[in-house]
């Protein structure tokens, strides 16, 4: 641009149209990043506070297998027999501790599977639990087994019949 004589620098219209095009592109790309990094990084929280309670619910229950007397099932709750009983209550999509009932774990369970050693079955005591969690897509099985003493038998033949 020429103005008496002198020349002014300045930047055209072109270039500052270019200018804005290109921020333009740079901010639609980096919103769009930002958008996929944010339901990622979702999608990986909500994995890993799942696995969180399935790896939770899994440890309490291996423990109170191997630390009761005996495991019996009414309904929709195991029962552990031992010095405080301890249950646990399951619905289609939760499993709630009775020590901890504000401790509710939120599983989709497809099923609950138990199975009786013939010995006592009459009493109701169960020596193996299959829980099937759907974890997204996939199957996941928890399995639990209980050896009990051999001469539990005939402690339970001695006990008073009503």
């Amino acid at each position: 641009m020429i103005f008496n004589n002198r020349r002014i620098k300045a930047f055209t219209i072109i270039e500052m149209l270019i200018t804005m095009m290109i921020s333009a592109v740079v901010v639609s790309i980096t919103f769009f990043a930002y958008e996929n990094i944010s339901y990622n990084y979702n999608k990986y929280q909500a994995n890993r506070d799942m696995l969180f309670d399935l790896e939770l619910i899994y440890s309490n229950l291996y423990s109170h297998f191997q630390d009761s007397k005996t495991i019996k099932i009414k309904e929709n709750t195991l029962i552990f027999e031992r010095e405080a009983n301890i249950e646990y209550q399951f619905g289609g999509s939760f499993i709630i501790n009775s020590i901890l009932p504000n401790d509710t774990l939120f599983i989709n369970i497809e099923e609950v599977s138990t199975s009786y050693n013939s010995q006592f079955k009459n009493e109701g005591i169960i020596d193996e639990l299959n829980i099937k969690v759907l974890m997204h897509k996939d199957t996941i099985s928890l399995n639990f087994y209980k050896e009990y003493p051999i001469g539990m038998k005939l402690f339970f033949e001695s006990l008073p019949q009503y």
